[in-house]
């Protein structure tokens, strides 16, 4: 039975010990058990205790179900103890991840090790704050490429073209895009100020911008000329179809008629979710034609078709609009580079088997692997390739990346010029394809 002692002994019994021991047995009563080094327990018994654990055994049921490449069980618990040997002395935690994190490295490039705090911003959903510009550089200055039109920017009547001349008092010469863009999105101000200068005006324009929660684009584009469009696509996600749908209406509206020629640009495009890359499909392709195949390590067989039942994301379903037939027909040219990857290579290889397709730039990626983040119940979690991407033909997408028909190099170029019709020789290229292939000539649009 605990007894309690009187509040006299106990402080005769702490100031009686040495200062020393005091110090010692405080800061054994304060530290935290999940803390606590383990110096007292052998690196064998925390091997033991870690490949018995339910973490370790969910790992090894995912490895045996999923994991496309070959595993050997025994192999990796001797790893994991080979790492533990490595280190004098850690607490559960470091021991466990220290354990995950050798073991999976021993299976890249087809698997990762996702630690708990990285599994944690993973699953929260990024909310970012802006004006609502797509910016780059010319002639030294900051330039407006494009406004999102349901941003702030827009409504306070900032036009693509504009120059900014100074950023909240600052101003932009000679500094980089990525410092300016860091300055506009990290600030704690509630509104940004902007100097510009815009063409056929000889004064300065002053605006005052609220900053807000901004949508995250996917898409983007403008007219490049008459009857022609550029719209990229920087990544496979939920809105990306809908989006891609706005930017080629709202150049349909400034052309005053269909587009006869579309330039995709997939440059940059890691990929996405397969519902974001069906439904950038669905434009283009016939209804119900297979876009992607994907096959598990059991060889079975996923198909996943343009407009199929039930498919669509819910951005999809919710704008349900009536794709023209005229984007069916269009002269599509498709821009690629070493960037390109995984649902950029599956949306290639669809429109090339159901329609005329011309595809420039450079070489894509060869990401022809399907991954899938599996969390393992201590926190953390594994990435796996669990399956192989197969175009509709049902040839695998090749891992040496898909060449393109003509090849074009752009050394230096960076994404803020991708689009820029006087600094990009991919999009000039195009253009010049365009123009050699009908009989009035084509006068782009210099940014």
């Amino acid at each position: 039975m605990n007894k309690i002692l009187p509040f006299s002994l106990f402080l005769f019994l702490l100031f009686c010990f040495p200062e020393n021991v005091q110090a010692q047995n405080l800061a054994q009563l304060t530290q935290d058990e999940t803390t606590t080094k383990r110096s007292s327990v052998s690196n064998q018994e925390l091997h033991k205790r870690i490949i018995k654990s339910a973490a370790w055994l969910k790992l090894l049921d995912a490895l045996d179900k999923k994991y496309l490449g070959a595993v050997d069980k025994t192999a990796l618990s001797t790893f994991c103890g080979l790492a533990l040997e490595s280190v004098e002395s850690h607490t559960d935690k470091e021991a466990s991840d220290l354990c995950y994190k050798t073991v999976i490295s021993y299976l890249l490039p087809l698997a990762e090790f996702i630690p708990a705090e990285k599994l944690a911003a993973l699953k929260k959903k990024p909310v970012f704050f802006g004006i609502g510009l797509e910016l780059g550089i010319r002639d030294e200055y900051l330039k407006v490429v494009s406004t999102i039109e349901s941003g702030a920017a827009h409504r306070g009547g900032v036009m693509a073209g504009d120059v900014i001349l100074a950023l909240d008092g600052v101003s932009t010469k000679s500094q980089s895009l990525d410092s300016l863009v860091s300055r506009m999105r990290n600030t704690s101000a509630s509104y940004t100020n902007l100097k510009i200068a815009r063409q056929g005006m000889d004064q300065v324009l002053n605006f005052d911008i609220p900053r807000e929660e901004i949508q995250i684009i996917s898409c983007k584009g403008r007219l490049l000329a008459p009857d022609t469009g550029y719209l990229r696509a920087n990544q496979f996600i939920d809105e990306t179809r809908s989006q891609a749908l706005m930017v080629i209406r709202r150049m349909e509206k400034e052309n005053q008629g269909p587009l006869r020629n579309l330039i995709l640009d997939l440059r940059g495009n890691p990929g996405g979710i397969f519902p974001a890359v069906v439904g950038m499909a669905e434009l283009f392709i016939p209804a119900k034609k297979l876009v992607l195949i994907t096959k598990d390590k059991r060889g079975e067989k996923h198909e996943y078709r343009a407009n199929a039942e039930g498919f669509s994301t819910e951005s999809v379903s919710k704008l349900d609009p009536e794709v023209k037939s005229e984007l069916k027909q269009i002269r599509l040219i498709i821009l690629t580079n070493k960037f390109s990857g995984g649902g950029s290579e599956a949306l290639i290889a669809a429109m090339r088997e159901h329609r005329p397709v011309t595809l420039m730039g450079e070489t894509t990626s060869g990401s022809n692997k399907v991954t899938e983040i599996i969390e393992i119940g201590n926190g953390s979690a594994i990435k796996l390739a669990t399956a192989t991407l197969y175009a509709p033909n049902e040839v695998s997408l090749p891992e040496d990346g898909i060449v393109p028909d003509m090849m074009v190099a752009s050394p230096g170029l960076s994404k803020a010029d991708y689009g820029n019709s006087s600094s990009d020789p991919v999009l000039r290229a195009a253009l010049l394809s365009i123009q050699g292939s009908r009989k009035d000539p084509v006068t782009h649009k210099l940014d």
